[in-house]
């Protein structure tokens, strides 16, 4: 399914092997679709704002799809489709 606008992908977390892995990850499948904004949000206050007490999260167009885990690439790329 296309959409009219970019999707905004944040990656929220603190500097380290799990955020690593996930913005690695991001990046890839953010490079397989279009219209895919892709941030990094590493100020605990912001994630605190968006609902995250357990990074590293997933957040899309606002939502918080995932916490506390680097989910499969297979998870992320549905959290971009739905």
């Amino acid at each position: 399914m296309m959409r009219d606008t970019d999707i905004r992908l944040e990656i929220l977390g603190l500097e380290g092997p799990q955020f690593d892995l996930l913005w690695a990850l991001a990046r890839e499948v953010a490079s397989e679709l279009q219209q895919v904004e892709l941030v990094s949000i590493h100020d605990s206050d912001e994630m605190l704002r968006k609902g995250v007490a357990r990074p590293p999260a997933v957040v899309v167009d606002g939502q918080v799809m995932c916490t506390g885990r680097v989910p499969t690439r297979q998870e992320l790329r549905s959290y971009l489709s739905s």
